[in-house]
Parts: structure tokens; C-alpha cells; sequence
């Protein structure tokens, strides 16, 4: 990839909120990052439902970014097997811009982050989110 077009995609996500999701059969999880790259609240789980999709996750978002909307967040969703589709779909129905991480980013970055290769569903959802 050209050095140019990778900077025109960091520039679309520039001074976003990045709300990094790792998919999985019966509860998603979810970790907030402000645009400089710093947690914000806890990670927070979802399930995998209309009722998860529609109500806890707005919810437990709002908790901690009060003023959600598409231009000022977006998600980044880890791509493993199919579980990712059907919550990408409803976001993108939402309006949310939506963003594809890899899951070999996201093992090759384990290790970055605290030097193991643990593999825990809060930590994927920071290395989804950071790796955006």
C-alpha cells in the first residue's frame, strides 16, 4: 500500500473515537479509545441479539461517550470467521462508519502490548481498536 493512501485512511479516522469490538458467539466485547490512543471507561461485553445490538450496547456506550453519533465515533471490528457480519451490518444501517481489523493483526500485536501472547476477549478488543 502507498504511502499516500494510507495516510488519507488515517485521515478519515483522525480525532475519532474508536470503539474496537472482538466478535464471538454469545457476547461481543468492546473497548472504548479516545483519538490519542488512551482507554476510556471499562471494556464491556454485549450480547449477540436485537435486544444487545439495539439497547446495551447504546447504552453502556453512552456511559462512557455521552454524546455518540456517526461523526465523531467509529468501530473497528475484528474479522474472525462470520461472527462479525451481522454487527456490521446493523451499524452500517445506523450510519456508523465501520472499520475491518484482521484477526492476524490483532495476534501479531498481542505480544506488543504486555510481551505474551494471552489471548483474552478485553485485550483483543484493545489491540481491535488500537490496530483501527
Amino acid at each position: 500500500m502507498e504511502l499516500s493512501s494510507l495516510q488519507q485512511k488515517r485521515g478519515m479516522i483522525d480525532g475519532m473515537i474508536i470503539v474496537g469490538i472482538d466478535p464471538a458467539k454469545a457476547k461481543h466485547q468492546a473497548m472504548v479509545i479516545d483519538p490519542i490512543g488512551s482507554q476510556l471507561g471499562k471494556t464491556f461485553s454485549f450480547d449477540v441479539s436485537h435486544e444487545g445490538y439495539t439497547s446495551t450496547l447504546w447504552h453502556k456506550l453512552r456511559q462512557i461517550v455521552p454524546n455518540c453519533n456517526p461523526q465523531s465515533v467509529v468501530f473497528a471490528v475484528e474479522t474472525s470467521c462470520n461472527l462479525w457480519l451481522t454487527l456490521c451490518a446493523y451499524l452500517d444501517r445506523e450510519g456508523y462508519r465501520v472499520l475491518l481489523v484482521s484477526p492476524l493483526t490483532t495476534h501479531h500485536a498481542r505480544p506488543m502490548l504486555n510481551h505474551d501472547f494471552s489471548r483474552t476477549d478485553p485485550k483483543d478488543a484493545l489491540i481491535v481498536a488500537s490496530n483501527a
